[in-house]
C-alpha cells in the first residue's frame, strides 16, 4: 500500500532510559497520544491533524507506516502499561497531552490506563477494557446473560483429557484468548484429534500462556454467519452505529463471485472482507439489539461512564440466533470503522474523536452519531491473505464501488473481485470534517 504523502519534518525519539525529550516551538500545543501507527490508523490520524492537535505516536514497530505522520514518535512495546505509562510521564514535562486513543487495534486497555492517569475523555476505561481484553473474562463475565460457547481455559495439553467426560463428543476449537487476527486458530473434530504441537502451537500466540478451548457453534446456512455490531450506550438508550456482515472461508461456497478463492486452502478463521452495511434481516437485528441492552445493563456496574462504546463479534446459529464470539471497546478492524462505514456516510471515527479532543460533549456524540440503517449506499471489502495462511495477519484489501442497496451481493462482491485481479488495492481515506 502506498504510503500517504510526508507533512512537516517531525520530531522524534525512540524510548531509551533515559528518556531526552526534545524541545520545541510545539511546546504549547495541545498533543494526543495514539497508537498504533498502521495503514488503518490513517484517517483518525489526518482528521486528528485537521483539527490542530499534534501526535504523539507509539508504536512497537521501529519504522511504522504513519510514523511521519507523527509530530512526536516513541517506538514502545503498545502493550507493555508501566512502560507506556512512563513515558507519557515523562512527556507530560514538556507537552500537554490532552488525551489518549486507538482505532481498530487491541491496545485499548494500555489507552484506557494512559486515560485514566490523564483523565481524560474515552468510551471506555480500564474495567471494560480488561474484561474484553481477555476472552475468557469475557465469557464469565456474561455466561448467565448472553448465549456463548461452551469454554474452557487451560495451561497446559494434560488438562485436556480432564475435559473428555464434558465435550468428548463435539467438535471444538483452540485459539488465544488475548489475541486478534485468528492468531493461533485450530478446530478439530473432537478432543482426540488434538496433538500437543496443535496445543503448543496456539499457546504460542498467548500473552498469558493459556489458551482458550471451545465448543465449535453450528452456523446457520441461510446467508452470511457471521456479523460484527458497533454500538453507543448513553443514558439507557443504544445506538447501533455500524453492522457488517463478515464473509469468511466457509462463505466462499455462498457466492458464485468468491469461488476464485476455493483452491486457495484458508484456514476457516480467515476473514476474506465484509459487507457493509449488513444483509441480515430485521429479526436478527432486534435479537442483537436485545443482546445490546443485557451486555450495557452489566456493565454499567463496573463502570461510571455513562458514554460506552462497544463492538460485538458474533455468529448466527442454525437457529437464527446471535452468539457471542468476543467484545472490545475499540473500533473494528478490517478496514470497516475506517473506510467502509466513512464511505456508506457514517461517523463513527470522526465522532469519537471530537469527544476524545473536547469537540463534543456526550449528548452531542450520542445525538449526532449516524445509526447504521441510515446507509443508502454499501460497500464490499476483501481481505485476502497468502494462500494457505492460517491467520488474518498480512492481508491485501481490495474494495467494491459504492453500489445503491438494490444492487445485488454478488454484483457487489464482483466489483471488488475485479480490482482484487488488477492489483488495485484499497487506498485510505480522510474523514470528511
Amino acid at each position: 500500500m502506498q504510503r500517504p504523502a510526508k507533512p512537516c519534518t517531525p520530531v522524534r525519539f525512540r524510548l531509551q532510559p533515559p528518556l531526552n525529550i526534545i524541545k520545541n516551538s510545539m511546546s504549547d500545543k495541545k498533543f494526543l497520544i495514539f497508537m498504533p501507527l498502521g495503514p488503518m490508523q490513517y484517517p483518525a490520524l489526518k482528521y486528528i491533524q485537521e483539527n490542530n492537535i499534534g501526535i504523539i505516536g507509539f508504536d512497537g514497530a521501529i519504522d511504522p507506516a504513519l510514523k511521519d505522520l507523527c509530530d512526536i514518535f516513541v517506538n514502545i512495546d503498545i502493550f507493555d502499561i508501566p512502560k507506556c505509562l512512563k513515558a507519557v510521564n515523562d512527556l507530560k514535562k514538556n507537552y500537554q497531552i490532552s488525551g489518549a486513543l486507538t482505532t481498530s487495534a487491541d491496545c485499548h486497555y494500555t489507552i484506557a490506563i494512559i486515560s485514566k492517569e490523564l483523565n481524560s475523555n474515552l468510551t471506555w476505561d480500564d474495567n471494560i477494557s480488561e474484561i474484553c481484553n481477555n476472552k475468557f473474562k469475557t465469557r464469565e463475565f456474561l455466561r448467565d446473560i448472553v448465549a456463548q460457547p461452551k469454554s474452557y481455559e487451560i495451561e497446559s495439553f494434560g488438562e485436556i483429557e480432564k475435559l473428555y467426560p464434558i465435550i468428548k463428543d463435539i467438535e471444538v476449537i483452540l485459539k488465544s484468548p488475548d489475541s486478534s487476527g485468528s492468531r493461533g486458530f485450530k478446530e478439530f473434530k473432537g478432543l482426540d484429534e488434538i496433538r500437543k504441537a496443535d496445543f503448543e502451537f496456539t499457546k504460542s500466540f498467548s500473552r498469558s500462556g493459556k489458551v482458550l478451548l471451545e465448543e465449535k457453534i453450528i452456523k446457520t446456512e441461510k446467508g452470511i454467519s457471521e456479523i460484527s455490531a458497533e454500538a453507543y450506550f448513553y443514558k439507557d438508550k443504544i445506538k447501533l452505529v455500524n453492522v457488517v456482515d463478515r464473509i469468511f472461508t466457509d462463505d466462499v461456497k455462498k457466492f458464485k463471485s468468491l469461488h476464485i478463492f476455493k483452491n486457495n486452502n484458508f484456514n476457516s478463521a480467515i476473514e476474506l472482507g465484509h459487507i457493509n452495511p449488513t444483509t441480515v434481516k430485521k429479526p436478527i437485528i432486534q435479537k442483537i439489539e436485545a443482546l445490546y441492552k443485557e451486555i450495557f445493563d452489566r456493565l454499567i456496574n463496573i463502570t461510571s461512564l455513562d458514554l460506552i462504546s462497544l463492538k460485538l463479534d458474533l455468529m448466527i446459529d442454525v437457529n437464527e440466533n446471535p452468539i457471542l464470539l468476543e467484545m472490545t471497546p475499540r473500533t473494528s478492524g478490517g478496514w470497516d470503522s475506517c473506510y467502509s462505514n466513512i464511505m456508506i456516510s457514517g461517523n463513527i471515527l470522526r465522532t469519537q474523536i471530537d469527544y476524545v479532543i473536547g469537540i463534543k460533549n456526550k449528548l452531542e456524540v450520542f445525538e449526532q452519531l449516524n445509526s447504521f440503517d441510515m446507509a443508502n449506499h454499501r460497500l464490499v471489502v476483501l481481505g485476502v491473505p497468502e494462500a494457505n495462511s492460517e491467520n488474518c495477519i498480512g492481508r491485501k484489501f481490495y474494495t467494491s464501488c459504492l453500489n445503491s442497496l438494490d444492487k445485488s451481493i454478488e454484483s457487489v462482491i464482483e466489483s471488488a473481485i475485479e480490482n482484487y485481479k488488477k492489483g488495485n488495492e484499497l487506498e485510505p481515506i480522510s474523514i470528511t470534517k
